[in-house]
């Protein structure tokens, strides 16, 4: 982890984000929910938007395939409120730059696959 979240207390600092983690029958295995955790945990203090981040992480066992993704789910762009016209902005940071913008949706979408076979040493 970077030194300005393993040092957060010393330094004072303050988580500036917050998110919202859905875990989607099947759930990953609690290791994994420990892990997923622990980045989201980093990111709160690394990144600074006003409004909440969904995300939505699902555990899949496939013997082909990816071992994991993550894709944002929406982009938006020529928004009166976002900086530069056409430009594509993910939803999160669109959503947090022009208070115009509603979306409920997931942000982010993040899947990953159980399948051990699938992870070479």
């Amino acid at each position: 982890a970077p030194s300005i979240y393993l040092d957060r207390n010393s330094l004072g600092k303050v988580a500036t984000s917050s998110f919202v983690v859905d875990y989607i029958y099947p759930q990953p295995p609690a290791s994994a929910q420990l892990a997923i955790n622990y980045a989201v945990d980093i990111w709160s203090y690394l990144i600074a938007l006003s409004k909440p981040v969904k995300i939505k992480v699902s555990y899949i066992y496939e013997a082909g395939g990816v071992l994991g993704q993550t894709s944002v789910n929406q982009f938006r762009n020529n928004y009166s409120g976002l900086p530069m016209a056409d430009r594509q902005y993910p939803i999160s940071l669109a959503k947090n730059l022009d208070n115009n913008i509603t979306f409920t949706d997931y942000d982010i979408i993040m899947e990953f696959n159980g399948n051990k076979s699938l992870i070479k040493v």
